[in-house]
């Protein structure tokens, strides 16, 4: 399942996909304030669903995209990888390998439009999950950030840099960057805070790994009684924009798979929709199939996300990963991001009428 791929091509900048938060969640000295939510997203369905036994190829990037496909994650079909490079360069791979991507929907929506993929965008699956950590203590988030400080990010170019951004302009020149959200991860759990000899006073995580680290879920050495929740970007977001999440990891649909099996499409997307109601709503339905891969240093090992990752962030309707039960608007996104006019022709038919 979690395969090794090698790519035949490197692509420039790869965003992370290590899935956003608009949840409900309650305030305390160790969790997360919620994002304002205008979504229910607390309600579990009253029917049980029959998911299909999908016979085409599926490839993902480990970590918070993985957990919308458990009812796959006992079929061959299904593969995750370490790196999102591994998945950018199936893209443009000559001898295609999978009908279905899963990869940052506006990194994947440039390969298409500029290197010529044969995919099209089909649904969003997250809508960000991105906090800046505090490591000194600093939990005053009214407090501004000194221009002293040091600040480790990941994805340099990305979604997490850009919204990053967007929403400090003031902060760009104390950024470094490493090539993963698990570099950053492993910096906060040296219990040093060193990188390239500098200090490192913040840093921009993603969900799982802030969970992991305030929940205290690794056996590594760490101090967390400096770690404290600085900015909540989704939480930021929402109160700039008006916009609840923004377009992050998505769902791509090969043209030739698309234009001879729109049956298996839809069907694939109508499990998309349920697994997605049920993470939010009632994570608990997708535990039996978690715990067919071993335990929970296993399920991380094989998904990048463990049945504990999804408890921790799902729990009470937090929904800190972000799933994108409901979808956010691509064109308002670009209207925010000053990106210009969304092609539509990158998207699958009806994307924009659904």
């Amino acid at each position: 399942m979690n395969k090794k791929l090698i790519p035949f091509l490197t692509l420039g900048v790869i965003a992370p996909l290590v899935a956003c938060s608009t949840g409900n969640e309650n305030s305390s000295s160790n969790s997360i304030q919620s994002n304002t939510s205008l979504e229910s997203e607390n309600q579990s369905s009253a029917t049980e669903y029959s998911f299909s036994d999908i016979d085409f190829k599926i490839l993902t990037p480990n970590g918070a995209p993985t957990g919308v496909f458990y009812p796959y994650f006992d079929n061959d079909k299904f593969e995750s990888v370490d790196q999102p490079t591994l998945v950018s360069a199936q893209f443009l791979n000559p001898n295609k390998e999978y009908d279905v991507l899963v990869f940052d929907s506006l990194n994947g929506m440039n390969l298409i439009k500029n290197k010529g993929a044969k995919y099209k965008l089909a649904r969003l699956l997250t809508k960000g999950n991105f906090f800046l950590m505090s490591l000194n203590g600093d939990s005053d988030s009214d407090a501004p950030i000194s221009a002293s400080s040091n600040i480790l990010s990941f994805g340099e170019g990305g979604t997490p840099d850009k919204i990053f951004k967007k929403l400090y302009p003031e902060l760009t020149e104390q950024i470094d960057y490493v090539s993963g959200v698990e570099m950053v991860y492993d910096l906060v759990l040296s219990n040093e805070h060193m990188y390239q000899g500098k200090q490192i006073d913040y840093v921009l995580l993603a969900e799982p790994y802030v969970s992991r680290i305030m929940e205290n879920t690794t056996s590594k050495d760490y101090n967390p009684s400096l770690m404290n929740y600085k900015y909540n970007l989704q939480e930021k977001w929402y109160e700039t924009t008006g916009m609840e999440g923004f377009p992050q990891a998505g769902l791509f649909i090969s043209d030739e798979f698309y234009t001879n099996n729109t049956s298996k499409v839809n069907t694939l997307l109508n499990d998309i929709e349920v697994t997605l109601d049920y993470l939010v709503s009632d994570y608990t339905k997708a535990e039996s199939y978690y715990q067919n891969l071993g335990n929970q240093t296993e399920q991380a090992d094989k998904l990048g996300l463990s049945y504990s990752d999804i408890t921790y962030t799902q729990k009470e309707g937090k929904n800190l990963i972000g799933y994108a039960k409901n979808e956010p608007d691509i064109k308002e996104y670009y209207e925010i991001m000053d990106l210009g006019e969304v092609d539509e022709s990158l998207f699958i038919d009806g994307y924009f009428s659904k």
